[in-house]
């Protein structure tokens, strides 16, 4: 840790907190840390070091808040230029990567959130790109970088390379996350952002091997949304009927709204709250009717303009989250998944309609599009549960010796 000149560094530090009027003695005790810094700060790397180790030497919960307090402020203005304003919390610990990165970073992740590229998003989606952004510019960072005009081909090759095997040590979620950081519009930044851009590695693509809804369990859906006797509520055959029929994400259908449906066209358009995009999707008579029933037998009057609204009578909107709960219902009163382990969430409904319509040949393009696909390919993950059709790839090994009982007749 830089400890050289750190009572002069820190003299615009004093005399901004003795105009602005911080009390004497609050200014001595920093005063008395800048001066323990002197002498002990050369053993630190960080001022968060310095910090813990100053409440490791006192059991006192009131002192411990106080280094906190004090080493936040040496640390924002030291580093980051940022005068003390009684608001803003002392020390980022425990806040993530974002608080420990330098302005030259920072700056990038603000101009980010600023973009139209972030407002086109859903909050979480903004939230998660930012957050693993910002854990990999704090990699760069430790590796002596101040910005992302500093960052070599070098350094994102190691961040990004398991030294142990060689193999990528992060997975295409998050290379994807810092990708839609560094691709959006970020004013002055923009031209650094793309080039460390054009560094980033690939990681091959791992599929994964996830239970998808049978036909024979979307027809005992079909059967406990039908019936009145299912123990199922409107509202909950409304949502039930969407997800089956139209394979919508659970954001999607938690964020409907009035504006959103079209009754004298039968449509559902919408922008789609993890891309951004529109989605226009045909207002079946199942799901009109069902979406009807709900609104006039059951759902509360005013509120929100959300379609789906909560019941424990607060007339909020429901969640993603609410989305879900009302899918672990539904396989209830279908009678199916029911086993520890096996999948409850709302997408393997997504996963039906996308089998369902490519089963069907409906042209993969269409399909994607009606899932709200921004990349036509996003649909080839669906594909392993096509069964039928895959079974016309299989070659015919029966002309091969083998053992007798080997195939089955």
């Amino acid at each position: 840790m830089d400890v050289e000149n750190l009572p002069e560094r820190m003299e615009g530090l004093i005399d901004h907190m003795r105009n602005t009027g911080y009390s004497a003695g609050y200014i001595i005790k920093l005063k008395t840390e800048i001066n323990w810094l002197v002498r002990n700060g050369w053993r630190f790397d960080s001022y968060e070091e310095a910090c813990e180790a100053r409440e490791k030497e006192t059991d006192s919960q009131y002192v411990r808040h106080g280094y906190e307090a004090a080493y936040g402020i040496f640390w924002r203005y030291d580093l980051l230029g940022e005068y003390p304003d009684r608001r803003t919390p002392g020390f980022p610990r425990g806040r993530g990567a974002y608080f420990k990165l330098l302005p030259g970073f920072r700056a990038a992740i603000d101009a980010f959130r600023r973009s139209e590229d972030a407002s086109d998003l859903e909050e979480s989606t903004v939230d998660g790109a930012a957050s693993s952004c910002s854990c990999f510019m704090l990699a760069m960072q430790e590796r002596g970088c101040l910005g992302l005009g500093d960052v070599t081909e070098g350094d994102v090759i190691a961040h990004f390379t398991d030294d142990a095997t060689g193999e990528p040590a992060f997975s295409r979620s998050y290379s994807r996350n810092v990708t839609t950081v560094l691709a959006a519009e970020l004013g002055d930044i923009t031209a650094d952002a793309r080039r460390v851009l054009a560094m980033l590695p690939s990681p091959p693509r791992r599929r994964k091997n996830v239970q998808y809804l049978r036909a024979e369990e979307a027809e005992a859906v079909d059967r406990a949304l039908d019936d009145p006797e299912s123990g199922l509520c409107l509202r909950d055959r409304a949502i039930g009927r969407l997800l089956l029929n139209t394979g919508m994400r659970a954001s999607d259908v938690a964020a409907l709204s009035f504006g959103d449906i079209d009754w004298s066209l039968d449509e559902i358009r919408m922008k789609q709250r993890k891309t951004g995009a529109p989605l226009t999707l045909p207002l079946t008579a199942e799901v009109g009717n069902a979406i009807f029933d709900y609104v006039e037998l059951e759902r509360p009057e005013g509120g929100s303009d959300r379609v789906f609204l909560s019941r424990d009578g607060r007339r909020a909107p429901i969640s993603g989250g609410t989305v879900c709960i009302v899918c672990s219902g539904i396989y209830d009163a279908a009678g199916i998944r029911l086993e520890q382990g096996d999948r409850r969430g709302s997408h393997v409904f997504r996963h039906r309609a996308a089998t369902a319509m490519v089963g069907a040949g409906v042209p993969l393009p269409v399909a994607s599009a009606v899932l709200g696909h921004e990349d036509p390919a996003s649909i080839d993950s669906y594909l392993h549960a096509d069964i039928e059709h895959l079974r016309t790839c299989a070659i015919d090994v029966s002309r091969f010796p083998a053992a007798e009982g080997v195939f089955a007749v």
